[in-house]
């Protein structure tokens, strides 16, 4: 009767075992049946997501500098080689496409993008032209347009970009000129004749400081032809002593030299006595020529800092 009746529970155990290890396997086949379903969910989304979205591939000439607008906004891109421009990822269909360059006609096209497939736009810009011309004094001066030398004056342009660019006028000896233009579709800019700034004209400053002790008026009076001048000094450290002659040096961007003998005449205690006296100014030119400031020697009296301004 003993033996019966643990016979009887060990067969209830094993049911309850069988029971639970057929509720593990259910449960085991409906996680792996639901992970699977989710992952081929994840697949078909992330498959019908790479078919139905691509990008615009943009062939355009030239490229640089290029606003592409797509469906009415800018939108950004990425440059995959010289020439070629990528958007980036973008829904089926088709989409208006506007492309804008300063200096060019507006491109207007289309592009569709396709089931699994990029888009391809091909753009040709088409360059808008317009023209300029100048003169200047003195004639035959560089002329620089954005940076590039183009020719002599006076200058007439050939078909010149319809945008905004940078002349620049350049002589030896004068002022650099500069100024901003934009010129329109079509249109000729007349610049006129430019007027270089030169040295020329009257200079009244000082040499030396009352630092120094040495603190005297000077002017001197100069012509200009290209980067040569002519100077015509006066200077008067004190009642019995004045310098004064013609002196020639040179202009070299902003560089300004000059040397040569002056007559120097002093009062020698009852009457005046004339020597030749060497000068050498030398001299750096402010950015906007009016004003000149440097190192002065005279022979016998040595070196001091001298500035002058111009007064025309």
């Amino acid at each position: 009767c003993h033996d019966s009746g643990n016979t009887e529970y060990r067969q209830f155990l094993q049911r309850i075992k069988d029971q639970v290890n057929f509720s593990k396997t259910k449960i085991r086949k409906k996680v792996l049946t639901i992970v699977a379903s989710i992952a081929a969910a994840v697949i078909i989304v992330v498959v019908l997501w790479t078919l139905t979205h691509n990008k615009i591939i943009f062939q355009i000439i030239p490229a640089d500098k290029v606003r592409i607008v797509v469906n009415g906004k800018p939108i950004k891109t990425q440059f995959n080689k010289p020439g070629t421009v990528a958007s980036s990822t973008m829904f089926i269909g088709e989409h208006k496409v506007v492309i804008e360059k300063e200096g060019y006609e507006k491109w207007q096209g289309k592009a569709n993008i396709g089931f699994g497939r990029k888009a391809m736009v091909k753009a040709d810009l088409v360059p808008r032209y317009g023209n300029f011309k100048v003169n200047s004094q003195p004639e035959s001066s560089k002329v620089y347009l954005d940076g590039k030398f183009i020719g002599a004056t006076p200058y007439s342009s050939g078909d010149v970009l319809a945008t905004a660019h940078k002349i620049n006028i350049e002589a030896q000896g004068y002022l650099l000129y500069s100024r901003d233009i934009i010129i329109a579709k079509g249109g000729t800019i007349d610049l006129g004749i430019i007027s270089l700034k030169n040295l020329a004209g009257l200079w009244r400053g000082k040499i030396g400081d009352d630092a120094s002790g040495y603190n005297a008026s000077f002017n001197m009076t100069i012509k200009q032809s290209g980067p040569r001048v002519t100077l015509k000094y006066y200077h008067q450290p004190s009642q019995g002593l004045i310098y004064n002659g013609e002196i020639k040096g040179s202009v070299s961007k902003n560089e300004f030299l000059a040397e040569g003998n002056v007559n120097c005449k002093y009062l020698n205690v009852f009457y005046w006595t004339n020597a030749q006296k060497k000068v050498v100014i030398k001299g750096k030119i402010s950015d906007d020529w009016k004003r000149i400031e440097g190192t002065h020697y005279v022979e016998d009296l040595g070196g001091h800092n001298w500035w002058a301004i111009h007064k025309k």
